[in-house]
């Protein structure tokens, strides 16, 4: 919790104590955030104060996908399915997610989409989108 005290007390907007993240705070916590729209409004005054917009000149876009692999059951209509593997894990199921970023690297869009999807054709939907 130290290491982090300051970005939550920024966060959050009020002072945190070490006594804040006892087993039963936690528990506590964890309770009223299981409630839908507890959990939906910190959601949305978090966004507020984490989002930054910028105006950035788009001198060019670089893309790039990448798989994220897991110990998941694929399902037909799932995100996760089997596919060629860059990890050499072919017997994980993956999905794969496309993201187009300006120089800079700022993130400008991003596809996810199932993870036997061939990175071809993921490219020119995500240009016309940038």
């Amino acid at each position: 919790m130290q290491r982090h005290q300051q970005i939550l007390e920024r966060l959050l907007g009020q002072a945190i104590r070490p006594t804040d993240f006892t087993d039963d705070r936690l528990g506590n916590l964890l309770r009223r955030m299981s409630h839908t729209d507890d959990w939906n409004a910190l959601e949305a005054a978090l966004w507020h104060t984490t989002l930054a917009v910028y105006a950035v000149e788009l001198t060019g876009v670089r893309l790039d996908s990448t798989t994220i692999t897991g110990y998941h059951t694929p399902t037909e209509d799932g995100l996760k399915q089997l596919g060629h593997s860059k990890d050499h894990r072919p017997d994980l199921p993956q999905l794969k997610l496309m993201a187009a970023a300006e120089p800079a690297g700022h993130l400008l869009a991003h596809d996810p989409v199932a993870g036997q999807h061939a990175d071809d054709p993921l490219y020119t939907p995500l240009i016309q989108r940038c």
